[in-house]
């Protein structure tokens, strides 16, 4: 057995010198059934291939990003077939030797570059299959996120089949929003043919994003009602203030607070209590404000009229952390102000005083993890920003998306 590993480790090793890093089978299976499988009973997650037709490698799989368990759950279904999968390296583990022998390309700064692209037509070349993420980040309300051009571009690049798995109940059981896992029993992976190599050929790179952003479609909390799945956590409504900042009642913002199953709002006092099926139920007994997803599109519309009308501005104190290929440090403290057309830092950097601008419609690979960060990326470095009300973050993250939105809405409009 000790030789098998050996001799596992020193073919990985020969295909990383050959810069071609095909996954480990000791380490591949050893994640599987150490995180993957026990996962999968945990959530009893039940697997629809129905009208699936096998696909001999390589190809290409897309998954939703529901749940950063997402990799787990894909690797465990999908197994024995193996992927090189695509992922930001947070998503996976902070332990290079690990994920070198599980063959993670890492997608820096969320951009399909020269160099990423290079590594995953090797992988390519040597007959093995990649697995990427549609949404470049995990989802934030339960419903899919931004679908980067840049998938279709390389879908038509690679013009190798893809298929789709669509994981539902991840997000339930741990939601982006919360600390804790909530516990879902009754989680579901549908497994689809989506392209044949063939038929991207003779696709435009709309049509292409088109299709995936439609194949890679959830409601998690549409999901829980129509299964009628009750959580196991009781303190389902816990952390809902990371992402939901304005109060349907009064409108006021940042006035919101939760404990176990309750959402209430400090200005006018209205309560909301979370459902046994993920309803929201208002304390006057209407469900105006039904789900999760449809409070952060009320959130998102008002934003966007801000942001389109040139009358967003918000600012808070926040702590700079700096991530680079060394790992991320401790920076400086500071201060942002956050507008229409930019976020702007003012503060301290490894010593320095610095003005750092970033400009909202640049940065569709900004990531957010509520109640906790927002990241935006460069050329070379990342650049952490933790607010001292994480609750502020929430609304940053929404106005760089409508900003982004409408940017791509102009450029359309002009070349039409």
């Amino acid at each position: 057995m000790i030789f098998i590993i050996v001799f596992d480790i020193i073919i990985s090793m020969k295909t990383s010198t050959d810069k071609v890093v095909l996954p480990s089978e000791i380490f591949y299976s050893s994640y599987v059934f150490a995180s993957g499988k026990p996962l999968l009973a945990k959530l009893r997650l039940k697997t629809n291939k129905e009208g699936f037709e096998k696909v001999k490698p390589p190809f290409l799989l897309l998954v939703n990003h529901s749940s950063k368990d997402n990799i787990k759950i894909a690797a465990a279904v999908m197994f024995p077939q193996k992927f090189n999968f695509i992922v930001n390296p947070e998503d996976v583990s902070s332990n290079s030797v690990i994920t070198g022998y599980m063959g993670v390309i890492p997608l820096k700064r969320n951009v399909f570059d020269d160099e990423t692209i290079g590594k995953i037509q090797k992988v390519v070349a040597a007959n093995g299959s990649v697995a990427l993420f549609a949404e470049q980040k995990v989802s934030v309300d339960g419903t899919p996120t931004y679908i980067n051009p840049s998938v279709a571009k390389l879908i038509k690049t690679l013009r190798i089949p893809v298929c789709v798995l669509t994981i539902n109940g991840s997000y339930l059981n741990r939601p982006s929003f919360s600390q804790k896992t909530i516990g879902c029993s009754g989680a579901t992976a549908v497994l689809s043919n989506l392209f044949t190599s063939d038929e991207i050929k003779y696709m435009s790179e709309e049509e292409v994003l088109h299709a995936v952003a439609e194949a890679t479609s959830y409601d998690e909390f549409e999901f829980q009602r129509e299964r009628k799945i009750i959580l196991s956590n009781k303190n389902t409504a816990e952390g809902l203030e990371n992402i939901l900042f304005r109060c349907p009642r009064c409108q006021s913002e940042f006035t919101l607070k939760t404990a176990k199953d309750t959402v209430s709002c400090t200005n006018c006092g209205t309560k909301w209590v979370m459902g046994r099926y993920g309803v929201l139920m208002e304390d006057n007994g209407t469900t105006s404000i039904p789900s999760v997803p449809a409070w952060n599109y009320m959130q998102r519309r008002l934003v966007r009229n801000e942001v389109e009308n040139d009358e967003y501005d918000l600012s808070g104190n926040c702590k700079l952390v700096i991530g680079t290929d060394e790992g991320y440090h401790d920076a400086g403290n500071g201060r942002f102000t956050h507008k229409s057309q930019s976020f702007v830092y003012e503060g301290s950097m490894d010593g320095k005083t610095v003005r750092l601008t970033f400009r909202n419609a640049e940065h569709f690979n900004l990531q957010f993890m509520p109640g906790e960060y927002i990241e935006f990326m460069s050329d070379k470095n990342c650049y952490r920003f933790i607010s001292d009300k994480p609750e502020l973050l929430a609304k940053v993250n929404l106005a760089i998306e409508e900003a982004i939105s409408l940017a791509e809405e102009e450029e359309a409009e002009e070349e039409t």
